[in-house]
């Protein structure tokens, strides 16, 4: 137990390094003198960068474990209360869309949806303790509806169709081209 705790390892740990101590070194002679040989550690051209790129990783290792003894999860503020019928979509993409694109090449089979874009809307999700009810305040409505349009194989995508209110929204005020069809 003195050595264990003399090298900062869990008792379960020492006893399976002893245990295993002739695989180990067996392994050791096996991978010749390279393996013993240390390799320089290059610090690398964003040196600054690497530095807050670490410290931010172990926070989020920090942050993880905290969460998980606190019982801290991530939370919808609020969504919608009906979901789509997934039943309906499978049975709609295996017995009805095979015959209403046969004979077209993916290239030509194109779907359009449209969708709304609320940019004044603040995350709908944050963190509270498993226990905590949630709730939020009322949602900016505020909002740009646009219709999006590709073909199948992913290559040819239409211009987004934006549909708003007004002809020249305060959101793009200073805006002078988007590459939209408005």
């Amino acid at each position: 137990m003195d050595v264990a705790k003399e090298l900062g390892l869990p008792i379960s740990t020492l006893n399976t390094l002893i245990y295993k101590r002739k695989i180990i070194e067996e392994s050791h002679h096996q991978s010749g003198s390279s393996a013993s040989i240390k390799l320089r550690v290059q610090s690398g051209k964003l040196a600054d960068f690497e530095k807050v790129l670490l410290r931010w990783f172990n926070q989020c290792r920090w942050l993880h474990k905290f969460k998980l003894r606190h019982g801290i999860t991530g939370k919808t503020v609020s969504g919608e209360s009906g979901d789509v019928d997934c039943e309906t979509v499978d049975d709609c993409i295996q017995n009805q869309l095979p015959d209403l694109i046969k004979g077209y090449e993916q290239k030509h089979v194109f779907n359009a949806d449209g969708t709304g874009l609320f940019y004044n809307l603040l995350p709908s999700k944050t963190l509270a303790i498993k226990s905590d009810t949630c709730l939020g305040g009322k949602k900016s409505k505020v909002r740009l509806t646009m219709s999006l349009c590709a073909n199948a194989n992913g290559y040819e995508k239409l211009p987004p169709l934006i549909i708003g209110k007004s002809k020249k929204p305060r959101c793009f005020k200073n805006v002078k081209t988007l590459p939209t069809i408005t």
